[in-house]
């Protein structure tokens, strides 16, 4: 608004008229650049504590899916154990079954149908344990993923902070360099007036 101070000048106004629409004018800019300036500084304030609150939420569901790989690695041992323990009791029962029939349990087809028993019981336990392992390592991989999701946040909180604060100063520098500009030129359009002034008086003097 300082540049108006030119424009009332010419148009007739008082010297103490434009230099106060200058004052006036400078300062309405200077604190709309304030205005514009905390509003930044807010704006990346608000961003960064919405990417803090994002990164607290990944951490919780980290830590859930660390938990879950941990409950998941206990059912697994759990599971391992039963398996193996079915195992033994159907060798057991196969072998009770055999001697029942007044077969040789400890020679021929017997020893065969016991071992071939063995090894699937051995598979079902290896299954199992692959699973619960896999399972596991599922809810860790998870994990490792919101950890970085945390990291990735935090970031993102610091830089919308500094974000906002380097915008802020921006313009505020802006907007003071405007304000010196326009009251520059104020000045400078005073000086030709007033100069223009004297040389008509002296010039009608002369003819005079």
């Amino acid at each position: 608004m300082a540049f108006l101070a030119p424009i009332a000048m010419s148009m007739g106004a008082s010297a103490a008229t434009a230099s106060t629409i200058a004052t006036v004018g400078s300062i309405a800019s200077l604190a709309g650049t304030a205005f514009s300036a905390i509003g930044q500084m807010k704006q990346g304030k608000a961003a960064a504590a919405s990417a803090r609150y994002n990164a607290k939420v990944a951490e919780q569901n980290a830590n859930i899916q660390r938990q879950n790989s941990k409950w998941a690695a206990e059912q697994g041992n759990k599971d391992v154990h039963a398996a193996q323990m079915k195992a033994r009791a159907e060798a057991g029962a196969l072998q009770a079954n055999q001697a029942a029939s007044g077969v040789n349990v400890n020679s021929g087809s017997s020893v065969d149908v016991r071992s071939s028993a063995a090894e699937l019981g051995q598979l079902n336990t290896l299954s199992v344990r692959t699973s619960a392992a896999r399972k596991a390592y599922g809810y860790l991989n998870e994990a490792a993923g919101f950890t970085a999701q945390a990291g990735l946040d935090r970031m993102n909180a610091s830089q919308s902070e500094t974000a906002g604060m380097v915008g802020a100063a921006g313009t505020l520098l802006g907007g003071i360099g405007d304000a010196a500009t326009n009251y520059g030129t104020y000045l400078n359009s005073k000086s030709t007036i007033s100069g223009g002034d004297s040389w008509n008086e002296g010039f009608s003097g002369f003819n005079g």
